[in-house]
């Protein structure tokens, strides 16, 4: 039994996805993916925060797939994917997302995803426009929030979670199954019933996948991983569709606002009875209106 300066490592996760799981050997580590379903490709990614994987798009996967050909990746560090012990900054997650559409997937692809990856991207429409139709963004980072430089602290937060011995638990104790429910409950969910067991279970086992399951977290909570956008958000050519939960706690809708001065252009839908996880919290509106707009 692990003790709690050695490495918690617990058994894979559930596929709660179905369809087909594969992994992609990136220039960034080897990726874990699920594909699912038929037609033009639409590309799934998650979050960056402690215990993310595709998981999160588990009350969606069924009518999206009905529609798409979908792919559920799982960014490097996260989930099933491969955790180099690095830092990882935002170029390690652009370069994945863009070498899996141009080596996987190998056409042009309507992207969803939120948080953090949802302004990395931003950064791949505009970098490599060809690789990105469209993209829905679920409170997406980078302007207003996570869009920072890392800081004189930074470096000190990242070695304390990944030094030998006592980094270990530091984040055994950060990703606890108890810290991860009160995070889930207090920022992440307005709607607390929805932390099943089930729920939490997965993203503790997420949080917990060996070896190096601290880095990508450690990069994320030392501001390694943040990324401004400001100054490519009014150049992005593709179509953009802002969802937002009006009850959000960290990120609130008030930056909503500082897009959509940006880029004008920007279609906006908001999700009055949600936080974080809206694609959850109201799934059939959230299903409807994914499907709507990349069918347009």
């Amino acid at each position: 039994m692990s003790t709690l300066y050695e490495p918690l490592c617990l058994s894979i996760p559930r596929n709660f996805l179905g369809g087909e799981e594969k992994k992609f050997k990136s220039n960034v580590g080897e990726l874990y993916y699920v594909v699912r379903g038929e037609g033009k490709p639409l590309l799934l990614i998650h979050s960056v925060s402690l215990g993310a994987s595709n998981a999160t798009w588990r009350e969606n996967i069924d009518v999206l797939a009905k529609h798409f050909k979908v792919y559920a990746l799982e960014l490097p560090g996260f989930g099933r994917s491969e955790k180099l012990p690095i830092v990882y900054k935002p170029t390690v997650f652009i370069q994945a997302i863009a070498e899996f559409i141009q080596q996987v997937i190998q056409k042009p692809a309507y992207v969803l995803s939120r948080d953090l990856p949802a302004a990395y991207c931003l950064y791949v429409a505009y970098y490599y426009p060809k690789l990105i139709r469209k993209v829905a963004l679920i409170t997406p980072s980078g302007i207003g929030s996570n869009d920072t430089e890392p800081c004189e602290s930074s470096l000190t937060t990242f070695n304390t979670f990944t030094q030998p011995f006592v980094g270990n638990g530091v984040y055994n104790a950060f990703s606890s199954k108890e810290s991860i429910e009160y995070q889930l409950k207090t920022l992440f969910y307005t709607k607390p019933e929805l932390v099943t067991e089930e729920v939490l279970e997965d993203f503790y086992r997420a949080s917990h996948q060996c070896p190096n399951a601290n880095y990508a977290p450690a990069s994320f909570v030392a501001g390694f991983a943040n990324i401004n956008i400001q100054a490519i958000f009014p150049f992005i050519t593709q179509s953009v569709l802002i969802l937002w939960g009006q009850k959000a706690r960290f990120n609130p809708i008030s930056n909503l606002q500082k897009f959509v001065q940006l880029n004008p252009s920007v279609k906006v839908s908001i999700f009055k009875d949600s936080g974080l996880l809206l694609q959850e919290e109201e799934k059939d509106k959230f299903n409807q209106t994914i499907v709507n707009y990349f069918r347009q």
